[in-house]
């Protein structure tokens, strides 16, 4: 192993070190991985399974602008 391996690095190595159903799948701001090693999902843009690295394109939507808050009287809560 490299002194400093990439976190992608880290993934194929812990991926390959999995048993054969299970998967890492790397999603916006998070990776998750558990036994369901040919299911796919939408938002994954990649996935680790074996001694294999997927790339996909993720089906998501570009972010949008965060919609101001009402500002609201101390006194008069709902």
């Amino acid at each position: 192993m490299p002194d400093v391996p990439t976190v992608s690095r880290l993934f194929e190595i812990i991926a390959a070190a999995l048993p054969e159903n299970w998967q890492i799948a790397l999603l916006p701001g998070r990776a998750i991985m558990y036994p369901d090693g040919q299911r796919t999902y939408p938002s994954v843009w990649r996935y680790y399974r074996g001694e294999k690295v997927l790339d996909v394109n993720p089906e998501i939507e570009e972010a949008g602008e965060i919609p101001q808050e009402e500002e609201h009287d101390e006194g008069n809560q709902h």
